[in-house]
């Protein structure tokens, strides 16, 4: 397929796009981290050499309560601090609203990759 051939498209259109979430206020509560679940925060994606995989801050339990764990292989974006700095989930970790999250839809492949 030629480049010319491509349609432009909405992010959303060529999956799942959502933000990531720390709904506790205040986010550095000490009672939300020390446990199992890897967090990644913006400045970790900034600094990620394509893929985040080595992590310093995790949550328990309770911060899982109040976040979302994400997939490896989804897309994070940062939207704020470190703005539209990119990088792609290794492993299963949270991130906080500050970051959106893309999960492409795999019926896609053909729009993003010139099949």
């Amino acid at each position: 397929m030629s480049l010319e051939a491509w349609k432009p498209h909405k992010l959303n259109e060529l999956g799942f796009v959502g933000r990531g979430k720390s709904k506790h206020r205040p986010r550095n509560e000490p009672s939300l981290y020390g446990g199992p679940y890897p967090l990644f925060q913006t400045g970790d994606i900034k600094a990620a050499n394509l893929y985040l995989q080595d992590y310093n801050q995790t949550y328990n339990e309770k911060g899982l309560a109040q976040s979302k764990l994400w997939e490896p292989g989804t897309l994070c974006i940062t939207i704020a601090a470190n703005i539209a700095e990119t990088a792609i989930l290794g492993i299963r970790a949270c991130f906080p609203d500050s970051v959106v999250g893309f999960i492409a839809d795999p019926k896609m492949r053909c729009w993003i990759c010139w099949c």
